[in-house]
């Protein structure tokens, strides 16, 4: 190696370049330096920092919304926990929207909703049931929650409600709620306000909940882990929320409050339960009280407007340390009852009894009689029985009887017919001629009806007395003995009728009726009832519970009892079988005070009401649509009443006798600067125009009295008003009934009469006002006579039509679409047009001496329909061409008005009756 090479080692060690490699210049530094220097002294630029902190931001907030939101699906109650065991009813179900939407509808829900302890929920239950929320995807998202629901009774008998939404993992916002709540209250609170609603956070003890506060009714809520609980009641939501309520269930209980996926768990309270379906004078409800106090009972439910199925397990298990009579009953599971096998499609309705043989059910039902002293009568009549026939009631009944018992109907016939089957014939015949042959029972057997010998027996004081415990009365039943069953009854055309169709080959259990309300249900049955409410009337129809009047809906059912294993299964299936296009609507008819007046039933809103209004003695009366709660204005006294259509705040106008005018609102309180008095004396016949209210005066003036209580005279000729004013836009027309009788014109923006000195002439006397009309760019009035003499004058006050029509009339003409109706004292009805043209159509079997006509567009859709309330209490309908509308006639008197009553965006058609209630009916 020579020095050249080692000077280039030494230099490549050392990182010195060679010899023969070009040395960068001073002024030039390298490329590497270059860009370590660039790296580590220039920044990035801002936009993208700002980028870097807004995602790691926004990952953050992530991470904690991911943290939060595991907390709250893992730190959870148990539905069980929140609800404390002493309530009547519990429902829950996994999806509050699957289940409660599809029951919005259901007339069932109004039945409930009418009662007083519901009514305050009925204004809400209808604003959900007419909201176009229902189809909103985000409310159906957030609604699908598992929600529970019970009711509780306290001591005076009142009911509050616990309910609990289980929230999940979206409990993180509601658990933020009692933070966030006093920085958003202020703007919250003054926008709930305007619309009547209040909303508060409250501490009560160591219980934080807020409370809403929306007319009478008052909601307490708070959030508890995983759910939100309302109630409202405040003791029951501090007991839901502080108190560990799951201790208290069992095992089974537990499991009978877990609702499986998909469905709707009804838990309810044993005893309750029975007793909603119940009486306490009758049998049945005596057994309620054997029920365990504390027991629970699984409800199986599936309503529709056209059918209802209801299956209730109630358990029970005989208590050694506690027997009671019934414990050889409730032991013995339940066959199929061979005597409905025996019945023909001629059977309208059954009750049949297969729990055991008549000795058992003696002994079983005797000592839980609603009746005093029921072991001593048995007694007494055994001994009566011992006495006149030498055999005792063992004998004369047990002894030959099996273990079905029935009672049922037989079509187009009044009376019942009794069964009971047959062991032993021969027996049966011996003990038969002992009753007989003694002098205490009169017989006669000349009786042949249909090819049947029907014998008659008059039986003795003492059996009578012993079936009347049952609600039994037959003492001289004829009866007759067939494949295995003696049937008793005292209309022997009964017992003719189940003779001659024995052999039809028409069973009732293949009739389209039985077939409907049995498809599902086991024949077996201890206790089994098929009714049709237009000839009878089940024992759970005889409560005045809410669950009997919903049950009413349904006209025709099955009612099963039976014994199975652990306890008593009930099932019924229910079928609304009506008629018509017109129904009642559930929750009515209201009773008012019996001294209402049914000429004076208004509403207060012509497009749909939200309160009827009329006069009673001593004041003005209202019924609240939505609640249904009446309210009163006491101190009018003796009045006459007007809508106050327009008016901000105000529902309704009262004048009396003494020229005081009120103006109330739809609590029935005065607004500012009411009562107004007027000097002059007023008459009757008020009537509304343009949000003020027109008082007719003795003189024949008019006074106008303004929403804000000035008032304006409107000076007339000395003039008599009988009838209230019509009123067409700012058009008012008056009818002065006098010997020269004339129609005068009011401009009631102008506030002066147009014709008083060339009123329109009217040959002959009338009663009331002429009816207004436009068409085209004139008004028209018409008005007939008494006499029959039809008028029709034009808005420069030429007559252009003039009829006679026949009859006399009571009841002035009523303005249409471009028509007039004009109904007469025997109860014709008339169409007259503008062109003259008549049709007519008469009302059958009716006067109308003092008759209603009302126009009214029914459907809301601008049709405009006729409806007629003529000499009684029957409203008819018709179409504008006078077609009865399908349904019609109905009960009803006065003027309909017509309301969405029930929130299902359709009109109802309200009215009162002679006897003082207020009907409602659906429309077609």
């Amino acid at each position: 190696m020579n020095d050249n090479e080692d000077i280039e080692q030494e230099n490549v060690v050392s990182g010195l370049p060679r010899a023969d490699e070009a040395s960068p210049s001073p002024a030039e530094p390298s490329p590497e330096k270059g860009r370590a220097a660039s790296s580590s002294g220039r920044r990035k630029p801002l936009p993208g920092r700002i980028l870097i902190g807004i995602a790691v931001f926004l990952v953050a907030v992530v991470l904690m919304v991911v943290v939060a939101l595991s907390f709250c699906a893992f730190d959870k109650r148990k539905t069980i926990s929140i609800f404390p065991k002493n309530f009547s009813v519990f429902v829950g179900t996994d999806s509050a929207y699957g289940t409660v939407e599809p029951m919005l509808d259901l007339q069932a829900a109004d039945v409930f909703l009418a009662t007083p302890e519901l009514r305050s929920v009925r204004p809400a239950f209808m604003m959900l049931r007419s909201s176009s929320l229902r189809r909103n995807p985000v409310v159906k998202a957030v609604a699908s929650r598992p929600v529970k629901l019970a009711l509780y009774e306290n001591g005076d008998g009142a009911k509050n409600f616990l309910a609990a939404i289980d929230l999940g993992f979206l409990s993180a916002f509601s658990r933020a709620l009692p933070a966030v709540f006093p920085f958003a209250y202020p703007s919250l609170s003054q926008a709930l306000s305007e619309n009547g609603v209040s909303l508060s956070f409250e501490k009560d003890g160591v219980l934080q909940h807020f409370k809403f506060s929306s007319g009478d009714m008052t909601v307490f809520f708070a959030p508890v882990k995983n759910f939100v609980v309302a109630s409202d009641s405040l003791d029951v939501l501090s007991l839901s929320v502080l108190a560990e309520n799951g201790i208290s269930y069992s095992d089974e209980q537990r499991r009978m409050m877990e609702s499986p996926s998909g469905s709707l768990r009804i838990v309810a309270n044993a005893q309750k339960l029975a007793g909603s379906f119940t009486n306490e004078g009758d049998i049945l409800g005596s057994m309620v009280s054997l029920l365990p106090y504390d027991s629970l009972s699984e409800v199986s439910l599936r309503v529709s407007d056209s059918d209802i199925v209801v299956d209730v397990s109630i358990p029970v298990s005989p208590s050694a340390d506690n027997p009671t009579s019934l414990d050889s009953l409730v032991t013995k599971k339940s066959s199929v009852p061979a005597v409905v096998s025996k019945m023909t499609d001629i059977v309208q309705y059954y009750t049949v009894v297969n729990a055991g043989t008549l000795s058992e059910l003696q002994a079983a039902l005797f000592p839980i009689l609603p009746v005093k002293d029921a072991g001593s009568l048995w007694s007494k009549a055994n001994a009566a029985c011992k006495l006149a026939f030498s055999m005792d009631i063992d004998e004369m009944l047990f002894s030959w009887t099996g273990k079905e018992l029935a009672a049922f109907g037989i079509e187009n016939q009044n009376d019942p017919v009794f069964a009971l089957q047959v062991v032993d014939e021969k027996k049966r015949q011996q003990v038969f001629d002992k009753l007989v042959s003694s002098v205490f029972v009169k017989d006669d057997n000349s009786l042949i009806l249909g090819g049947v010998r029907l014998p008659k027996i008059k039986l003795p004081a003492f059996l009578g007395g012993l079936l009347s415990l049952f609600g039994v009365s037959i003492p001289e039943p004829y009866f007759m003995v067939l494949d295995g069953f003696i049937y008793f009854s005292e209309s022997p055309e009964c017992l003719s009728a189940i003779f001659s169709n024995s052999a039809s080959g028409k069973p009732l259990m293949k009739s389209e009726g039985w077939g409907t309300v049995s498809d599902g249900i086991r024949n077996e049955a201890t206790v089994s009832l098929f009714y049709d409410l237009e000839r009878s009337v089940p024992f759970f129809l005889r409560s005045n519970e809410s669950l009997s009047q919903v049950l009413e809906l349904y006209t025709m059912g099955r009612f099963d009892a039976k014994i199975v294993d652990g306890g008593i299964k009930l099932v019924l299936h229910a079928n609304a079988r009506k008629p018509g296009d017109l129904r009642s609507v559930p929750g009515f008819p209201v009773s008012v005070d019996k001294s209402a007046s049914v000429a004076s039933f208004i509403a207060d809103d012509a497009k749909n009401p939200s309160a009827v209004f009329w006069t009673e003695r001593g004041g003005v009366g209202m019924l609240d649509l939505s609640s249904l709660e009446q309210r009163r204005a006491e101190k009018v006294g003796k009045c006459e009443v007007a809508v106050a259509d327009g008016v901000k705040g105000g529902a309704v106008w009262a004048v009396n006798a003494d020229g005081f005018v009120y103006l109330c609102d739809k609590s029935m309180n005065l607004l500012p600067n009411f009562p107004v008095v007027i000097s002059d004396k007023v008459v009757p016949g008020i009537v509304p125009a343009d949000g003020s209210l027109v008082v007719p005066l003795e003189s024949g003036s008019l006074v106008v009295v303004s929403p804000d209580g000035s008032t304006a005279r409107i000076d007339m000729p000395e003039i008599s008003i009988k009838s209230s004013p019509t009123v067409l836009g700012n058009t008012l027309c008056v009818y002065d009934k006098s010997f020269v009788g004339g129609v005068y014109f009011v401009d009631l923006k102008k506030l002066e009469c147009l014709n008083a000195e060339s009123p329109l002439f009217v040959d002959g006397i009338a009663f009331g006002s002429p009816a207004l009309v436009s068409s085209g760019k004139k008004t028209y009035a018409a008005f007939v006579t008494q006499s029959g003499i039809f008028s029709v004058w034009d808005s420069a006050g030429d007559v252009v039509m003039q009829k006679q029509l026949d009859g006399v009339f009571n009841c002035q003409a009523v303005a249409g679409d471009s028509c007039f109706y004009v109904l007469s004292s025997d109860a014709v009805l008339y169409r007259i047009d503008l062109r003259g043209n008549v049709l007519s159509v008469r009302i059958p079997r009716s006067t109308a001496k003092n008759a209603f006509v009302s126009v009214r567009d029914s459907g809301g859709k601008g049709k405009l329909n006729v409806f007629v309330n003529a000499d009684s209490n029957a409203m008819y309908g018709f179409s504008g061409e006078l077609e009865l509308l399908p349904g019609f006639p109905i009960s009803g008197s006065g003027r309909p008005v017509f309301a969405d009553v029930n929130g299902d965006k359709t009109l109802e058609m309200l009215a009162m009756t002679m006897d003082r209630k207020i009907v409602a009916w659906k429309m077609r």
